[in-house]
């Protein structure tokens, strides 16, 4: 049959699956109902099933067919006998099996897939996955004993036999309480996590696949099926029968993007683990419930928000008071109790897991895992209840029209008393520079009367900055931006206040957009306006405003030193009486707390951005778009010191919180989005950041329009894929980063973009031309600059990787000695840079055949990368420390040490850098070799 193309095949494979469960009459029946609404639909489905009988004919096995079930009882497979089916469905048939090569008794499960579910030319990567698979090893999970192909062309697997009960009905059955239910569950989070750090999704995760044996143990069922079938790396489009694995799941328990056919993650296991929890806890489906086809409950799973939990165990129109009694006694309780036993932290936890976009999904099992932990000893826990901007948001999508006529005439009312909300990239950025310049008015002169007054009487001023949208065109905020510094620059304002005011909130968004030049140029244009003026007074907060806000920028150009002498004058000002606002003395403390980061002075950053975080609530500022830009300075500063978990605590609930209320079309969402991702690197896990790196430089790129690239994000993405070892694709974006911090002025950025792409040409051995990168920018950097700071810092540990690379191995020993010496004094084994210096001390001791000396400095590196991690038990940083540590042993002629150690390299790099990464097949070579010298000599 002709090539069925992606979406038309994303309509023909959920109905396709239910025929391929159905029996002969049911199968016949459903086809001639789809034939009187789509006879196209139904003929292309019959012709699948078809080719499905076709295939079924032509497996043998040993030359048996393989449904001819009586045929295989008593039939020898490897070491073991056939005796009877157990199961039987669309991807196959299962049988119990027992072993008959007298080697030792069991029983085990052999599940037969169908023919059609391999690629064509598959079964060797078959036989391969299946061996990594099997490797698999957690009291939770049913152990994959082996997975083959027979003489016919018949793959299989063989299982862990479970005599056990699907968890649903096995907790009914003993009727276990709410806490009950968590705890058993908590197993099954225990397990997925164990794949999911190997690298495996389950993707089919239900309650027939989780079973429970008679003393209470969970198993899971069918964990690495998916990827065995998945054909990763085939080319082409794939065929009309090979598609069927992609879309092999479950209605009731897929996730959104299953159904969508769209790429599926870790998020996909969580949120099928979250109607599981749902089901368990409830008794009832969270989308599915009163949906009878198959096309509905995929409908639902896509568009329908499910009740609160505590809503599902209240009678109502859905569930009847009998059958809520019923569910509530197999939960050891009463309706009311159950409702109110699910209210509150356990549903927010249930309600985040089945959140319809991934990521607003749990981060990972862990998190998901941790929250219910804290749940259970009444601790509290991160989900939270959904906010009313948040709702909003969601009410928005479902009636888009009706509100676009609200807004219109809201927008109108609220320009008319001088006010407009700033709805970043969909209304208008003018907007909103006009509700900062009333904030930051009234807070400095202290008087919202005069306020209003003024503003009323520049109503025609607002009236210009509200005309037009951005229209849908993310291009237009900068050119809205362009045209709204054009007004304040060309209006004559009743009080000068006002135009400054507007110029700094200005400013402050072409920041926010990447053009640092233009937000120093706008605050030095505003600076100069008042000098003369009342504004200038001693006890004005004006000037202190503008010179924090001019050091934030300053600091982004990399010109560190005047950016602390800006600081330095505000302070002497607000010394002499100069009389601000508390959001304004805390903007110029978090400028502060980012200048002392970026001068390598870390707690002292911490200090600074936590003492302004205290103030801002002291003042009863404990929520709204300042508290979350404080907070965010509290996570940067932490980042910074390499705090990388306790940054996170922060980071990832704010991201959340910021989502909900600003959505993700902001760049100040993307950048703290951005924070999430460099966290989830520079802890260890540069595969996990990777997809969330891709996706914050993509949304940014987006945001900007036409060709442009955010800085920040862009770097990001670079540093991610360097950390992967993917140095051709790192080079290419770090230099379209450099060239676009340089075109925006944001020099700080674009100077960490040419060190790093230094080290990633020296990871494809362009030594030469990093040599001549390098000395390009020597000269360029800002000889003001402290030695101690991170950037001089790294630069010297450049200067000693490029001096290896040559062979010039003492001018590598003087920069590491001074660049040492310096961390030494700022921190030791906990400055950010220790493990980094420590790595590359062990490659010059190596390099100057010092194996001693390499291992010493591998085990500086192993307690440094100990400090950055996230999780203790898989860190790129601790596998490469460890896989260090295997090189010098091999180089001591100590192969049997050497394996052992990159067989621990290995458990933290599979599922860090994944199974492709140079680091891992280095490790995986060391670690199955008797002579690792010889390795090391290659």
């Amino acid at each position: 049959m002709a090539h069925i193309d992606k979406a038309r095949w994303e309509i023909i494979s959920p109905l396709l699956n239910q025929l391929l469960d159905a029996d002969a009459t049911e199968r016949a029946a459903q086809l001639d109902s789809i034939h009187r609404s789509d006879p196209l639909l139904a003929d292309q489905l019959d012709a699948l099933l078809k080719q499905q009988t076709i295939a079924d004919r032509k497996a043998f096995l040993d030359g048996n067919a393989l449904h001819g079930e009586a045929n295989l009882t008593g039939q020898a497979l490897g070491g073991y006998t056939l005796d009877h089916p157990i199961g039987q469905g669309g991807m196959g048939s299962v049988w119990l099996a027992h072993r008959s090569d007298g080697r030792y008794e069991g029983r085990a499960a052999i599940k037969f897939l169908n023919l059609a579910l391999l690629a064509a030319g598959g079964a060797q990567r078959f036989q391969r996955e299946g061996s990594f698979l099997a490797r698999l090893a957690h009291p939770h999970i049913a152990r994959l004993i082996d997975a083959g192909v027979a003489a016919g062309g018949q793959p299989y697997l063989v299982l862990e036999y479970v005599d056990g009960e699907p968890i649903d009905r096995w907790c009914d059955s003993h009727a276990l309480n709410i806490e009950a239910r968590v705890r058993l569950f908590l197993d099954v989070l225990a397990a997925v996590a164990h794949a999911h750090n190997n690298l495996v999704l389950h993707r089919d995760l239900k309650p027939s696949n989780i079973l429970v044996t008679d003393d209470g143990q969970v198993k899971l069922l069918d964990f690495g099926v998916a990827k065995l079938l998945d054909h990763e790396g085939t080319s082409g489009h794939a065929t009309a029968l090979t598609q069927l694995v992609g879309s092999a799941f479950t209605p009731e328990y897929a996730a959104p993007e299953q159904v969508q056919a769209q790429d599926v993650t870790t998020a996909t296991d969580v949120y099928a683990l979250g109607v599981l929890l749902y089901v368990l806890l409830s008794g009832q489906h969270p989308t599915a419930a009163d949906r009878n086809t198959h096309v509905a409950r995929l409908q639902a799973v896509i568009e329908t928000e499910p009740l609160r939990l505590s809503d599902a165990a209240t009678p109502g129109a859905k569930t009847s008071a009998a059958a809520l009694t019923d569910i509530a006694v197999k939960r050891a309780t009463t309706p009311q109790k159950l409702a109110r036993a699910l209210r509150g932290d356990l549903e927010n936890i249930v309600a985040k897991a089945l959140k319809k976009s991934p990521l607003e999904r749990y981060f990972g099992i862990a998190a998901f895992s941790d929250d219910l932990n804290r749940y259970l000893n009444h601790e509290v826990v991160s989900a939270q209840s959904d906010s009313i901007a948040y709702r909003a948001k969601k009410f928005l999508r479902r009636h888009l029209l009706g509100v676009a006529v609200t807004t219109l005439v809201m927008s109108a009312l609220i320009a008319s008393l001088g006010g407009a909300l700033w709805e970043a990239q969909k209304a208008s950025a003018a907007a909103h520079l006009a509700v900062k310049a009333a904030e930051s008015a009234r807070a400095e002169r202290d008087s919202a009367l005069e306020q209003q007054r003024l503003l009323r009487g520049n109503n025609e001023f607002m009236q210009l900055l509200l005309r037009d949208g951005t229209k849908g065109d993310p291009g237009a905020i900068k050119r809205q931006l362009d045209r709204a510094t054009e007004l304040i620059e060309q209006t004559r304002f009743e009080a000068p206040i006002i135009k400054v005011a507007l110029m700094r909130q200005t400013a402050g968004r072409y920041a926010e957009l990447g053009e640092n030049h233009i937000a120093t140029a706008l605050i030095s244009k505003a600076i100069a306006s008042i000098k003369g003026t009342p504004l200038s007074a001693p006890n004005s907060a004006v000037p202190v405003n503008l010179a924090c806000s001019l050091a934030g920028y300053l600091l982004r150009e990399d010109k560190l030193a005047e950016s602390l002498a800006e600081l330095d004058r505000a302070d002497r000002l607000l010394a002499a009486g100069a009389e601000v606002s508390v959001p304004s003395h805390v903007e110029c403390i978090i400028r502060r707390s980012q200048v002392e980061s970026s001068a390598g002075h870390n707690e002292r950053a911490i200090q600074l951005s936590q003492d302004a975080l205290r103030m801002l609530e002291e003042a009863n500022i404990r929520d709204g778009e300042q508290h979350r830009v404080t907070r965010s300075a509290v996570a940067q500063a932490m980042l910074g010191a390499g705090r990388n978990a306790d940054a996170l605590v922060i980071a990832a609930p704010l991201l959340k919180e910021s989502i909900a209320s600003q959505g993700r079309a902001s760049m100040a969402v993307i950048a703290r989005s951005s924070t999430v991702t460099t966290i989830t690197r520079a802890g260890g896990l540069p595969l996990a950041a990777l997809p969330l790196a891709r996706a914050d430089a993509a949304s940014a790129q987006e945001l900007l329009g036409g060709n442009r690239i955010d800085p920040r994000t862009h770097l990001e993405l670079g540093l991610v894929l360097a950390a992967l070892g993917q140095n051709e694709e790192a080079i290419a974006v770090l230099a379209a980063t450099a060239s676009a911090a340089d075109q925006t002025g944001v020099r700080a950025i674009a100077l960490q973009s040419s060190l790093a792409r230094v080290e990633a040409m020296l990871g494809s051995k362009k030594i030469a031309e990093a040599g001549r990168l390098f000395d390009s920018f020597v000269a360029q950097r800002n000889a003001a600059a402290r030695n101690d700071s991170p950037v001089n810092l790294d630069m010297m540990r450049m200067q000693a990787l490029l001096a290896i690379a040559r062979g010039d191995l003492a001018t590598a020993q003087k920069a590491l000695d001074a660049a040492q010496q310096e961390i030494t004094i700022a921190g030791g084994a906990s400055h950010p840079l220790a493990f980094a210096m420590a790595m590359t001390r062990a490659e010059l001791a190596l390099a100057g055949g010092n194996a001693d000396l390499a291992l010493t400095d591998a085990d500086r590196a192993l307690d440094a990368a100990g400090h950055l991690a996230l999780q203790s038990n898989q860190s790129s940083d601790i596998g490469m420390a460890l896989l260090l540590r295997a090189r010098a042993l091999a180089s001591k002629h100590s192969s049997a040490e050497s394996s052992s150690a990159a067989r621990d390299a290995l458990r933290h790099l599979r599922p860090t850098l994944g199974l492709e990464s140079a680091s891992t097949r280095l490790a995986e070579t060391l670690a199955g070799s008797s002579d690792t010298a010889a390795i090391v000599r290659r």
